[in-house]
């Protein structure tokens, strides 16, 4: 059994000399403010794991929270769990990015998560249902604009494929050339 490192913390508690208000101090690793019956902390790298073993994985709480006590003696309940899992959730921002394992690829799918009307910006493959994003702004992967690059401009019998560059286009450079140059 992985043996959790336990750690017990003296925290100071009084009253300001001024207003009378009741004030604590906090230890730099304590994860929470809470004193008293809910002073019992799981530290971040336990809360990593939970977060990783229920939203990654897909365990309901009950098998994580039987996991923690059967493997590293950690006795915690559901609803500590589901506190753990709210206070280590950060909130999106227009600069976040998500990626989703779903069972198709389509506009419902990518509709589920962003909402019909997603007006940021869309980084994609050129597949056709993303289209239909029309307040989004566009942009192609740049893997998918390498590869296009990269792939002959006519087919084996000639015909000019789609997606792909003419043979006039300047193959991409090297990120430190490109870097130089500017």
């Amino acid at each position: 059994m992985v043996r959790p490192v336990v750690r017990e913390f003296g925290v100071h508690v009084g009253a300001c000399a001024t207003c009378g208000r009741r004030m604590h101090g906090r230890h730099p690793l304590q994860t929470s403010d809470a004193l008293g019956a809910a002073a019992v902390q799981l530290g971040p790298e336990v809360a990593a794991l939970v977060v990783v073993l229920h939203q990654g994985f897909g365990p309901p709480l009950a098998h994580v929270v039987t996991l923690l006590r059967d493997r590293f003696g950690i006795r915690v309940t559901r609803g500590a769990l589901v506190h753990v899992c709210a206070r280590t959730a950060a909130p999106a921002t227009a600069d976040t990015t998500v990626y989703a394992i779903r069972p198709g690829r389509g506009f419902g799918d990518a509709a589920t998560i962003l909402g019909e009307e997603f007006a940021g910006v869309l980084t994609r493959d050129g597949w056709a249902p993303y289209r239909r994003f029309v307040h989004a702004d566009h942009q192609t992967c740049l893997a998918q604009l390498l590869r296009r690059a990269r792939r002959p401009a006519r087919a084996a019998d000639g015909a000019p494929r789609r997606g792909t560059c003419s043979p006039v286009c300047d193959p991409p450079l090297p990120p430190s050339s490109a870097s130089s140059r500017i």
